[in-house]
């Protein structure tokens, strides 16, 4: 086992010297990874796609308002880094009506109301890919959406942001979640 590691150390810092001949930088870095992970090969999930409905009602000043539609997961890649393999998603709401909602198409965020203390309170549906198709390694046991407030910089220093933990200075917003429903997380294996 000494001897294989001491080799495959030996290679590696010879072939660190081989690019500058060869102008094969880019597979260097590729043979690296895979010296230092032992030639690890990352996961493939075994389902690639999926579609989740979702739906969340919520209140803002007495009205009520609901968000459904689907959310669609579509593998993307795996791959080695050194800090050990990673998994890529492509996700999306369905339904663009529901998108456009939303300002960042990475962050499932939708502001609902100004305070008037200059903060905002944000519903955040919490939607992840790596939840919905069973990543392993994920470690958030469940999916659901929350409220928070986020100040704003000048403002923020002295009362910081709240969370779904501070019910009631949501509430004293006229906002809270009324009712929400996610499909589960896909029985997946990654091999």
């Amino acid at each position: 086992m000494k001897n294989k590691k001491l080799l495959a150390v030996s290679m590696a810092l010879l072939l660190a010297v081989t690019p500058t001949f060869t102008g094969c930088e880019e597979k260097l870095s590729d043979f690296l990874v895979g010296v230092l992970t032992g030639f690890e090969k990352a996961p493939d999930p075994t389902i690639k796609n999926g579609r989740f409905n979702f739906s969340v009602t919520y209140e803002v000043d007495g009205e009520v308002k609901t968000i459904s539609s689907v959310y669609v997961c579509e593998f993307k890649e795996s791959g080695m880094l050194l800090g050990g393999w990673y998994i890529s998603w492509n996700a999306y709401i369905e339904d663009p009506e529901v998108q456009a909602l939303f300002q960042d198409e990475d962050m499932y965020t939708d502001m609902i109301v100004e305070t008037n203390e200059d903060g905002t309170i944000y519903l955040d549906l919490m939607l992840n890919p790596e939840y919905f198709m069973n990543e392993p390694g994920y470690t958030r046991g469940e999916c659901r959406p929350y409220m928070y407030i986020k100040y704003n910089e000048e403002v923020s220093n002295e009362k910081d942001s709240y969370g779904e933990d501070d019910v009631e200075i949501l509430e004293s917003y006229g906002v809270k979640i009324l009712s929400y429903e996610y499909d589960p997380p896909l029985e997946n294996i990654y091999n």
